[in-house]
C-alpha cells in the first residue's frame, strides 16, 4: 500500500509543474506528471517514450523517430541503488512522466559499456526525458513484437514488389505474379499434373540475388560459369512440397509447376530467408532469383 506521504506527492505533482525527487542511488529527477497506474513487478516490462539530449540541447535519441516505444524488463532488485537511469526506471509507476540528467560518462561508460565519444565532454550532462506509459507482462511484450514483425514484414514486401517491378521493367521482362508477391517467367512449360503438398519434386535449380551473383546451384555447368566452387553435382534436389523444407518462395513455385517446367521466379526476401538472411552469401532482406526446373515428380 502506498504511503500518505506518496500519495500526497502525487496529489502536488498532479497541479504543479514539477516535482524534485531522488532515487535511492542519489539520481535527482523531476516529476511532471505522477501516473495513477500500477506499480512495476519485477518479471514484467516497462513500455517507455524516451529522449535523449546532450548539453547542447541536440537530440542523441528518441522513441518518437522508432515509431516504437521503447520496452525494457523491469529492472531486478540489485539495481534499486542503480546511479545511473536505471535506477529512475525502478522507481517509477505507470502513467508516470520525468526528466533528469546524467554525466556523460555514466551514460556512455556505465550504462551502455561504451567510450565517451571523443566530441563530448564527459562531465558533460545528458538529459532524459521519460514518459512511462504501460506495464506490460511477458505475453503482451510477445504479441507487441509479433505484430511488429507482421507489419515490417508487410512493409518489405511492399518495398521488395517495387524493386522488382522496376528491376522487370528495366529489363523488359513480363512476368505473372501471384498474390503474395512472387513475379516468375516460364521459360519451358512441362506436362501432367502439378506439384501438390506432400509429393516430392526433384529440381535442377541455379539461385542468384538480384545483381547476379550465385549463391546456389545443382547443376555443374553453371558453377563452372560462376567459378562457384560450392553445389553442381548435376543431382537434382529432391523437395517434399508444402511441408516447410524450403524456403516459402520455393513451396509456392512448385506447386505452380508440373514434370518438366522451367521458370526463373523473383521472390521477395519475406518469401526467401527474411531480415535475417543466410549466411554471408544471402545479406538480409534478400530479394532471391531462382532459375526452376522440374526433372520429376513422385
Amino acid at each position: 500500500m502506498k504511503s500518505t506521504c506518496y500519495c500526497l506527492l502525487a496529489f502536488v505533482c498532479l497541479f504543479n509543474m514539477a516535482c524534485s525527487q531522488k532515487t535511492p542511488g542519489g539520481v535527482k529527477y523531476e516529476v511532471h506528471k505522477k501516473g495513477d497506474g500500477k506499480e512495476q513487478e519485477f518479471g514484467q516490462f516497462l513500455v517507455m517514450n524516451m529522449q535523449l539530449k546532450d548539453s547542447k540541447d541536440s537530440v542523441w535519441f528518441t522513441s518518437k523517430d522508432l515509431g516504437n516505444p521503447v520496452v525494457i524488463p523491469v529492472p531486478d532488485a540489485s539495481m534499486e541503488k542503480d546511479e545511473g537511469e536505471y535506477g529512475v526506471f525502478k522507481v517509477l509507476t505507470k502513467g508516470d512522466s520525468v526528466s533528469f540528467q546524467l554525466p556523460a560518462l555514466t551514460v556512455f561508460t556505465k550504462t551502455r559499456r561504451k567510450p565517451v565519444p571523443k566530441n563530448v565532454d564527459p562531465n558533460s550532462l545528458f538529459k532524459f526525458n521519460i514518459g512511462l506509459r504501460h506495464i506490460w507482462s511477458q505475453q503482451q511484450v510477445q504479441e507487441f513484437q509479433s505484430k511488429l514483425r507482421r507489419e515490417n514484414q508487410l512493409e518489405q514486401v511492399k518495398r521488395d514488389s517495387t524493386t522488382i517491378a522496376n528491376y522487370l521493367n528495366e529489363k523488359g521482362v513480363e512476368a505473372k505474379s501471384t498474390v503474395s508477391g512472387l513475379r516468375y517467367v516460364v521459360e519451358k512449360e512441362g506436362n501432367g499434373e502439378f506439384a501438390t503438398a506432400g509429393k516430392t519434386a526433384y529440381v535442377h535449380y541455379a539461385g542468384f540475388l538480384l545483381n547476379g551473383k550465385l549463391f546456389d546451384t545443382s547443376l555443374a555447368g553453371v558453377a563452372k560459369k560462376f567459378n562457384f566452387n560450392n553445389g553442381g553435382k548435376n543431382t537434382p534436389y529432391p523437395v517434399v512440397v508444402n511441408t516447410g523444407g524450403v524456403i516459402p518462395g520455393w513451396d509456392e513455385m512448385l506447386m505452380l509447376m508440373n514434370k518438366g517446367m522451367k521458370v526463373r521466379v523473383y521472390i521477395p526476401s519475406a518469401l526467401g530467408y527474411g531480415q535475417q538472411g543466410n549466411g554471408p552469401e544471402i545479406p538480409g532482406n534478400s530479394i532471391l532469383v531462382f532459375d526452376m526446373e522440374v526433372m520429376d515428380i513422385k
